[in-house]
């Protein structure tokens, strides 16, 4: 598991203020991709909990996440999966006959 720390400072002679980035290619929040997917077939297909999700973390992949984390997690996982699950919607309902 790789860690990154930001640095942020203020210029002394011109006092502009400064902070470093994370690389593009990296989430902005504790957990990952791969861990997002984890909690989200946790959570949509097996119907665990927020207590069973993080002790399967702890024990199947060594990860200690508080409920609040995995909170937030599934509430970023519903809004990126939201516009998908309404644009599938309506393709299936523009596909029905009209005189059901």
């Amino acid at each position: 598991m790789d860690e990154h720390q930001l640095y942020g400072g203020i210029c002394e002679p011109c006092g502009d203020k400064h902070q470093s980035g994370l690389p593009d290619t990296l989430s902005s929040g504790q957990i990952g991709p791969n861990v997002l997917a984890f909690v989200v077939v946790q959570a949509g297909q097996f119907h665990l909990s927020i207590s069973k999700i993080q002790q399967q973390l702890e024990q199947n992949i060594g990860l200690r996440f508080s409920r609040g984390a995995i909170s937030v997690t599934q509430g970023r996982d519903r809004a990126m999966l939201t516009p998908a699950y309404h644009a599938i919607k309506q393709e299936l309902l523009s596909d029905l006959p009209l005189n059901l």
